[in-house]
């Protein structure tokens, strides 16, 4: 009889174990969670993505927090920063595809406003989140304070 070559242990496909983690923990929420989370991600992924993409800079977010307070000129908001007016005016652009402001011109001068609506996609959002999170914390909660009921 002959011998029998050894074959190394087989190496787990890291990618597999990670959908596999991911199913699991889908099949652990309440059924409505599953629907609710995927039409939360379909509805916010591509707006949310410019939105927090767009806030990730502090001069913009800087931006944001002086259009707060109401509207202004390019130039008023370009002052406090050290940069070219050019090199500002890339920030403002990115503001305004992003959805998170809006800009006039009338004759030389550039206003920019805010949109608080936009804004208001980050809240909802955030506020789905919560309710997930807050749920899950719940759970938690009835899990630890109640061993006998949960084995």
């Amino acid at each position: 009889m002959g011998r029998r070559a050894h074959s190394p242990p087989r190496q787990r496909d890291k990618a597999a174990d990670r959908s596999n983690d991911a199913t699991e923990f889908l099949n652990t929420l309440p059924k409505g969670y599953v629907c609710e989370i995927l039409c939360l991600v379909e509805k916010y992924s591509d707006a949310l993505d410019e939105v927090f993409i767009a806030l990730a800079e502090p001069t913009r977010r800087q931006v944001i927090r002086r259009l707060g307070q109401g509207p202004a000129s390019v130039g008023e908001l370009a002052r406090p920063f050290a940069m070219t007016l050019p090199s500002f005016m890339k920030h403002v652009r990115t503001l305004e595809s992003s959805g998170l402001i809006h800009t006039t011109k009338n004759g030389r001068v550039r206003t920019c406003a805010l949109n608080r609506e936009r804004l208001a996609l980050i809240d909802d959002w955030l506020a789905g989140e919560r309710r997930i999170w807050e749920d899950r914390t719940d759970r938690l909660e009835q899990f630890v304070t109640n061993p006998k009921e949960n084995s």
